[in-house]
């Protein structure tokens, strides 16, 4: 009798291990950013990756869009500097970098498919192809038709 008081006891012991071990899993982190809204995982600084010519030069990827809450965002376009001539005033070479004005706009998320970017000068449509917590990927019109972009976002 006290063979199988202890061997119950056992039985018992084993399962409460394995139920728990087995109800934990991996993917269990990854649910809040499941529910996360495209709204909340905007929100932060994404900078240029890689772009339709192929990776972002280091000038290139100081450029930024900066989603400050639910309407606001902060942009700057950085690109190399050639020697150029640009209007002053438009922005500043710094290195061998030309850094435009940053610009302070409202947005609006359409569907979650469209990010539409108001200025008040002018007004600009960013596709939303994917993203998640570190990657957004994009397009927008460019010159020959719309240009795919890879952002990071800053952490």
């Amino acid at each position: 009798m006290k063979l199988l008081k202890t061997n119950y006891k056992y039985i018992v012991l084993i399962t409460i291990l394995s139920v728990s071990l087995f109800s934990c899993c991996k993917d269990d982190d990854n649910i809040q950013n499941d529910e996360r809204t495209t709204q909340e995982l905007l929100i932060g600084k994404w900078h240029y990756d890689v772009l339709p010519t192929g990776d972002a030069t280091a000038c290139e990827a100081e450029t930024f869009y900066q989603f400050l809450d639910s309407e606001s965002v902060r942009y700057q376009s950085v690109r190399d500097y050639t020697g150029f001539l640009y209007v002053p005033g438009q922005g500043e070479v710094i290195g061998d970098c030309f850094y435009n004005n940053q610009t302070l706009a409202s947005y609006t998320i359409i569907d979650d498919q469209e990010i539409i970017i108001d200025n008040s000068s002018r007004i600009h449509t960013l596709n939303i192809v994917s993203i998640n917590t570190t990657t957004l990927v994009i397009t927008k019109q460019g010159v020959s038709g719309d240009d795919t972009i890879v952002l990071k976002k800053e952490i």
